[in-house]
């Protein structure tokens, strides 16, 4: 934004996060501030994007990865930026917390109803995406949660975390690492199950979400 930096996401603690990043101003002229109060964000899929531009005589605001574009349904602004938490094309809206239930309202009139969470939970674990306090915990690190190709630079300058990133790629070798396994049963089976081999334990489930079929 001009002048200021927007950090979206699922944070757990957005306080604690805030206090981290304060502690490295050192001669910046800035200001860390927990909007979580604030602001409220919603998904859409692709799909659901196209219905709204539609809806809205919107030719396009399908931003790229990094930027923010201002979406105007009637007499509502959102921010609008890009995501793939549950497949290609996904679009956050982000806006004030006041405004959070005339978003509900106009998104309906376009056709739009939200979703259940274990909808929302199926279609993200289908789609490999981590969530905070679940596979994202405070100890994780990176290479662990597969994230290699869309979250972490191996050849840029400085910065926070580097030199474990470094020693963990020059070595070539993980203790663990998030995977997606698929369960044929009929019974239900709870996030903190062990994963068992020949009676050792070699995992434990994070989320788990149930689909009717594959």
């Amino acid at each position: 934004l001009d002048g200021e930096i927007l950090l979206v996401g699922q944070f757990g603690n957005a306080a604690h996060l805030a206090n981290h990043i304060e502690r490295y101003i050192v001669r910046e002229d800035a200001r860390v501030v927990d909007l979580t109060a604030n602001k409220t964000v919603l998904l859409l899929n692709a799909e659901e994007v196209a219905t709204v531009a539609k809806e809205f005589g919107l030719r396009s605001f399908r931003p790229k990865p990094g930027e923010l574009h201002t979406c105007s349904m009637g007499d509502l602004q959102m921010f609008v930026a890009a995501t793939s938490m549950l497949s290609a094309g996904d679009q956050l809206m982000i806006g004030n917390l006041d405004d959070r239930a005339k978003a509900f309202a106009t998104l309906k009139t376009a056709g739009i109803s939200l979703e259940s969470e274990s909808q929302f939970e199926l279609k993200r674990i289908l789609n490999f995406w981590p969530r905070a306090g679940r596979e994202i915990l405070e100890k994780s690190l990176p290479q662990e949660l597969d994230r290699d190709a869309s979250a972490i630079s191996f050849t840029k300058g400085c910065y926070l975390g580097q030199e474990t990133i470094a020693r963990l790629d020059a070595r070539g070798q993980l203790q663990k690492k998030l995977c997606l396994l698929r369960i044929d049963t009929a019974d239900a089976i709870e996030a903190g199950a062990a994963v068992q081999h020949n009676d050792q334990p070699i995992g434990q489930l994070t989320s788990t979400a149930w689909a009717a079929s594959l």
